[in-house]
C-alpha cells in the first residue's frame, strides 16, 4: 500500500507541480516540485526568502542543491529536507529552500603579479582577479539584529547565503550591485551544504 501511495503521490506532483532542474556540476538531474505551506514563517528573512516544495520521493534532491524551477526561472537554494515516509517507507520529500535573489555575484581575489623573463611584472597583472561568479540569497541588514545562527557584525551590510562548495574566504571581495564588498565571516555550520557569509563596505 505504502508503494501504491508513494506512486500516487509522485503522479500528484507532476501533474500539479513544475518542472525543476536540480543544478550540479556532475551532471543536471530533471524532477518536478510542488510549492506546499510550511512552517510559520516570523523573521523578515523568513517571510522575504523563503519557500517550501514538496518532492517525490525518487527525486534525489539534498540538502545544498541549487534548484531551478524551469516554469517560472525562479532558482532556490536547498536549505533542509524531511523525508515522509507511510508504513515505513519513503512517499515523498518536503524541502525548505531559499529564494536566490542574485543569480550571479562575482568574488575576488588578490593575486601575485606575473613576472616577464627579465622579472619585471607584467603590467594588468595581479591585483583584485575574478575567480567564480556564483548565485547567492543577497539580504540587506542592519548591524547587531539577532539571528538563529549568531549576532551580525556592527558593520555588516550584506548577509550571503551560497553552496560551501564556493570557494569563498575571509576577506576577499564580492560585487554587489556594481560596488565592492569585503567578506568579514564565514559560518559553514548554519545548514548542511551551505555557508552564510557576512560582508562589509570595502574601504581597499
Amino acid at each position: 500500500m505504502a508503494i501504491d501511495f508513494a506512486q500516487e503521490k509522485r503522479d500528484f506532483i507532476i501533474e500539479y507541480g513544475d518542472p525543476i532542474t536540480i543544478l550540479r556540476s556532475s551532471g543536471n538531474v530533471s524532477t518536478f516540485g510542488r510549492y506546499v505551506k510550511g512552517r510559520q514563517l516570523l523573521s523578515p528573512f523568513e517571510i522575504n526568502f523563503i519557500r517550501f516544495m514538496m518532492f517525490a520521493w525518487d527525486s534525489g534532491v539534498q540538502r545544498g542543491d541549487l534548484i531551478q524551477n524551469e516554469t517560472t526561472g525562479a532558482q532556490f537554494l536547498v536549505a533542509s529536507t524531511q523525508e515522509h515516509t507511510l508504513q515505513q517507507s519513503l512517499v515523498s520529500v518536503e524541502a525548505e529552500l531559499y529564494m536566490v535573489n542574485y543569480p550571479t555575484v562575482e568574488i575576488q581575489r588578490v593575486m601575485p603579479p606575473e613576472y616577464d623573463d627579465c622579472g619585471n611584472p607584467v603590467d594588468g597583472s595581479g591585483g583584485w582577479t575574478s575567480i567564480a561568479s556564483v548565485p547567492m540569497t543577497v539580504e540587506h541588514v542592519n548591524g547587531n539584529v539577532p539571528y538563529k545562527d549568531g549576532l551580525l557584525l556592527a558593520d555588516t551590510v550584506f548577509r550571503l547565503t551560497m553552496q560551501t562548495a564556493v570557494p569563498l574566504q575571509l576577506m576577499e571581495r564580492v560585487i554587489i550591485d556594481g560596488n565592492p564588498y569585503a567578506v568579514s565571516d564565514i559560518n559553514r555550520s548554519v545548514s548542511p551544504g551551505l555557508l552564510v557569509a557576512q560582508v562589509k563596505q570595502d574601504m581597499r
